[in-house]
């Protein structure tokens, strides 16, 4: 296996690897840099990184011109072999020109950022599962200050920002938020919006976290 040097397990883990013994490809979803390739890698023998920009995109070339280049028998259809091959990318598909849409041949992992469990700074003793179904007794878990919960939500759950220093860790967020702004919502349908009002939507967004507002609330917010 290609596990790189510090990986920790995910809670998905567990799903992965049934859909590994149920398809013949599974796709990792979810946000960019929230660990797809790392938990993708902790199951390969071997990886194409089609988004290399080494030699010009070589590797990306090669695969328009023959998947086979790159991906020995790349077929799902060929056989009924199951977890042949394992997909991930953050990108927004553009879906013009697909010609399968994989049902039945490739299964779906939604992954997320990492949970306080997954990242060790929790016991996992309460647990969401058990508020929702009322379930839930009371127990100490230790203490937590005011000044933690506020650098957990600053650091956030992205696994290579774990280890970033507490004066530093909150620059990840703002330059994720940039990209977003900048080129992923061009990116979707190609359309290039005012990066000025999508700023001022998450700036309102922000104000209102753990509020209950309407949408005539947050437009005159902005």
């Amino acid at each position: 296996m290609l596990t790189p040097e510090g990986y920790k397990s995910r809670l998905t883990e567990s799903k992965f690897d049934e859909y590994l013994e149920t398809f013949g490809a599974v796709c990792i979803e979810g946000p960019k840099y929230c660990g797809k390739t790392w938990m993708a890698r902790s199951r390969a023998n071997s990886a194409a990184f089609v988004g290399n920009p080494e030699n010009n995109f070589q590797t990306r070339t090669m695969a328009q011109i023959s998947p086979d280049l790159v991906l020995k028998g790349f077929e799902v259809d060929k056989d009924n072999n199951k977890g042949k091959f394992i997909l991930t990318g953050s990108a927004t598909p553009n879906h013009k020109g697909i010609l399968h849409s994989g049902t039945a041949r490739i299964g779906k992992v939604r992954m997320n950022t990492m949970s306080l469990y997954e990242t060790g700074d929790s016991t996992g003793e309460a647990s969401l599962k058990d508020i929702f179904e009322d379930r839930m007794e009371n127990a100490i878990t230790g203490n937590v200050t005011v000044e933690q919960l506020i650098y957990y939500a600053v650091r956030g759950g992205w696994p290579g920002n774990l280890e970033t220093p507490e004066k530093i860790c909150g620059n990840l967020a703002k330059e994720y938020l940039k990209t977003v702004v900048d080129d992923d919502m061009f990116s979707v349908d190609g359309v290039k919006r005012d990066s000025r009002k999508v700023w001022s939507l998450l700036h309102s967004l922000a104000r209102n976290e753990s509020t209950l507002v309407s949408n005539s609330t947050i437009r005159k917010d902005i």
